[in-house]
């Protein structure tokens, strides 16, 4: 709504002056020669001197008055209008030689309201001039002259001029639009590359209305080219079949490759076009007949974006600002998951502090008040031995809240087995934990994994009833697979949900671990037991 009011009002402006200027000027001309017929001639100049007044004061208001102020409405041109059928009304109609009001009143229409400014304004005009060679002080069609021929160009004129500004409105319009879409930001800050990836896909789909996009990039510290395609039902990931090989080689940042007709051409940043046998095949195999790409460059990336579309003169400046658009989402996003990381950093060493001054001190209390315990139970084996395997626990979560401790004050990679976790929540819920080919998280992971294995197990126990719980892991290329499996006797509600990170079934703590993660899992609950499977993302990106 502010946009188009600093339009309209700054059109306003040029136009009063314009209408000021043309009042003026032709008050002195009618000063000068009178027009005819002579009897109109005084109330011509009267109305003449009233519209140059009016004109005056409406561009000293229009000049004074903010540019965001609200837009004014069409009430100055409907005066433009009436004052112009006024005044060749009372001259010679289709001969009037104030017919080039009309011109300007199209002008003006056109600044403000572009093509549909143009449009109606000619129609108006068209329908007022057509019957001004019979009304009023206009003498008609004489014989052997040439006001039917007059009456005819101006007719030509008016439809011709009006169609031009129509064209040019229409133009102006378009390119003010794609101006402003280029000049919003894309993304959200999110610091997920992907995300904004799909976000930039979207855009450039609707910025060119075509039915797909589609977008390879890689890593510039992580060699490996991947690609999505986003289409009207979503975005989809490619197959690629050599993730070694960038789609099209030989590209400068900002550089356009056109297809057209088996035909590829180059446009470099100077603009120059030049035959090239840079092809637009993508790393899928599939052979465009047409197609427009761009090269991004970015601090962290490198990327190649391909249009299926015909091209057109107008692609090459549009796809270079689109591209540095682009690339400035793309920076964006780095800084954001930049920032995010350097937050998180610090919330952990703030909790930390917090976990050694506060738990850890209350867990070394408690372990000694359970070497006390134990030396005042006697010869009673069964409790001696108990009471062992508590300390035993006791120890090893001191051991590791201390290393997560260290951890957070000193970030380093640490011993993080899951088959020792297993042994140790074993001994603590006095429970069989199986693991079986149990592949060791990422680093990066391992402390989310064994906080997501102890919640599980704890909720197998206490609220399940479970006496024996399998665990099993596996990483590849996709990320790290969890599965936990246990005999207790269910949730509460049973049956399979496939979606179970939102938290609406299930843990909820292991459930927005997860989803802060960017994974996802699974949850079948029968009378027999639970079965989580959990998706984590690769490591190396979970934010970016």
């Amino acid at each position: 709504m502010l946009q188009r009011s600093l339009l309209s009002n700054r059109a306003d402006r040029v136009s009063g002056l314009g209408r000021a200027t043309l009042g003026g000027l032709a008050l002195l001309a009618t000063l000068g020669d009178p027009p005819m017929p002579a009897a109109s001639a005084q109330l011509v100049g009267t109305i003449l001197a009233g519209y140059t007044l009016f004109a005056l004061a409406f561009a000293a208001w229009m000049w004074w008055r903010p540019l965001a102020a609200p837009a004014v409405g069409a009430w100055p041109h409907a005066i433009d209008l009436g004052v112009i059928a006024a005044l060749i009304y009372l001259t010679t109609g289709a001969a009037s030689p104030f017919f080039s009001f009309y011109i300007f009143a199209i002008l003006a229409a056109t600044l403000k309201w572009n093509w549909r400014g143009a449009l109606w304004t000619t129609g108006a005009v068209a329908l007022m001039f057509v019957p001004s060679a019979f009304l009023g002080n206009a003498p008609g069609f004489s014989a052997g002259g040439n006001d039917l021929l007059r009456f005819t160009m101006r007719i030509i004129q008016v439809l011709v001029a009006g169609g031009l500004l129509v064209v040019l409105g229409s133009q102006r319009e378009a390119a003010w639009n794609e101006l402003i879409r280029l000049s919003q930001p894309i993304g959200r800050g999110s610091g997920s590359i992907p995300t904004c990836v799909e976000q930039c896909l979207a855009h450039v789909r609707s910025f060119f209305d075509v039915p797909r996009a589609l977008m390879f990039w890689e890593y510039h510290d992580e060699p490996g080219w991947r690609g999505v395609v986003a289409t009207a039902a979503g975005t989809a990931p490619l197959a690629l079949a050599d993730r070694a090989t960038p789609p099209m080689t030989g590209l400068l940042p900002g550089d356009v490759v056109t297809l057209s007709r088996g035909r590829a051409t180059l446009i470099g940043g100077d603009g120059r076009a030049r035959r090239t046998d840079v092809g637009l095949a993508s790393l899928t195999g599939e052979d465009f007949a047409e197609a427009v790409a761009t090269s991004i460059d970015t601090e962290a990336i490198t990327a190649i974006l391909i249009i299926p579309k015909h091209p057109r003169e107008a692609d090459a400046p549009l796809l270079r600002a689109l591209s540095v658009q682009i690339a400035a989402a793309l920076d964006n996003e780095v800084a954001a998951a930049a920032w995010q990381s350097a937050v998180a950093s610090e919330e952990r060493l703030a909790m930390a502090r917090n976990l050694h001054d506060g738990v850890l001190q209350f867990l070394t209390g408690l372990a000694l008040q359970l070497q006390l315990i134990r030396r005042n139970a006697g010869d009673v084996p069964a409790q001696a031995t108990r009471i062992a395997a508590l300390e035993e626990a006791l120890r090893a979560e001191r051991a590791e809240l201390r290393a997560f401790v260290d951890g957070a004050t000193h970030p380093a990679p640490g011993d993080l087995a899951i088959a020792g976790l297993c042994r140790l929540l074993a001994n603590q819920w006095d429970i069989r934990i199986s693991c079986e080919g149990c592949a060791e998280p990422p680093a990066r992971l391992a402390l989310e994994v064994r906080q997501i294995l102890r919640e599980a197990v704890a909720n197998a126990v206490r609220h399940g009833g479970a006496r024996q719980v399998r665990i099993a892991a596996t990483m590849d290329e996709g990320g790290f697979q969890l599965t936990i499996d246990d005999d207790g006797h269910g949730l509460a509600e049973h049956g399979h949900f496939a979606d179970a990170a939102d938290g609406e079934v299930g843990p909820r703590s292991i459930a927005a671990r997860i989803r802060r993660l960017g994974g996802g899992f699974a949850i079948d609950s029968t009378p027999r037991g639970v079965r989580l499977d959990i998706r984590l993302p690769a490591p190396a990106r979970l934010t970016a």
